[in-house]
């Protein structure tokens, strides 16, 4: 029974090699697909957050300089647009919270802004991705608006895709 395959008739032999090697052939292609997609769909998700981010910087200079709590308040409000947004918080220049959005906050997510953050601008920290954003007012740092998107949306559709590709 060990050796079944030496006693095969070549035709069978030559269909099992051929089989074999399209299949490794197609799960590599699946592979490298699946691995690619998820590369860019993190990638754009994060250019669409700091894009949001900068958006929304720009519109609490004026708050942050007047030191408008309740206008900052409201600007961050409206991320309840936005479902996968669970988190948003505006600081002054020194580091004081000056206006905080929280949405669907679960245990776990950060209420700072993680360590290098800074440097990169985006962190994928777990579940989350974590967006800092400085606020800028006639090219001074005024502040800085953080951000926390949650990434269960995202997942869920790259399993879904996964499946589909299986």
């Amino acid at each position: 029974m060990r050796n079944w395959f030496r006693y095969l008739p070549i035709r069978y032999k030559l269909h099992a090699i051929v089989l074999l090697s399209c299949t490794v052939a197609l799960t590599l292609v699946m592979f490298a697909s699946f691995c690619s997609q998820w590369f860019l769909v993190r990638k754009q998700l994060a250019d669409e957050v700091r894009t949001l981010a900068m958006v929304i910087a720009e519109s609490c200079s004026a708050g942050i300089a007047f030191e408008d709590r309740s206008a900052l308040s409201t600007i961050l409000n409206s991320l309840a647009a936005k479902p996968n947004v669970v988190s948003g918080m505006i600081y002054n220049a020194q580091g004081e919270l000056y206006a905080k959005y929280q949405g669907n906050l679960p245990a776990g997510v950060h209420e700072s802004p993680s360590e290098g953050l800074k440097a990169k601008g985006h962190l994928f920290h777990g579940p989350y991705v974590e967006v800092l954003q400085p606020v800028v007012l006639n090219r001074e740092t005024i502040g800085s608006l953080f951000l926390t998107v949650s990434l269960a949306e995202i997942n869920r559709n790259l399993m879904l895709l996964g499946s589909f590709m299986v």
